[in-house]
């Protein structure tokens, strides 16, 4: 089955942005195309379960050191709720 214009256009952001050992060596300047690295980023979340602060840093580190960025922006974005400390993947 051949992928939409959309599914391609994700695929390429990922395949430009994340190098060969699945890291991402800087952020992409447009935010349409942080949302898609945030996106695969946050597939390493279960929904619904309570995340403290280290654990999120330390699942985010495995792809892009600057987790406090990455995280901040999953707040911003809705991707994500933090409440004490905790954060819990939304149903974005």
């Amino acid at each position: 089955m051949e992928l939409s214009k959309e599914e391609r256009k994700k695929q390429k952001v990922l395949e430009v942005f994340f190098n060969e050992e699945g890291r991402i060596d800087q952020l992409p300047v447009k935010l349409s195309k942080k949302k898609i690295i945030f996106e695969k980023i946050l597939e390493d979340f279960e929904k619904d379960k309570k995340y403290p602060e280290k654990e999120v840093n330390e699942i985010i580190e495995r792809y892009f050191d600057d987790y406090c960025t990455v995280r901040r922006y999953f707040i911003e974005l809705g991707m994500m709720t933090r409440k004490d400390g905790i954060y819990i993947k939304s149903s974005y």
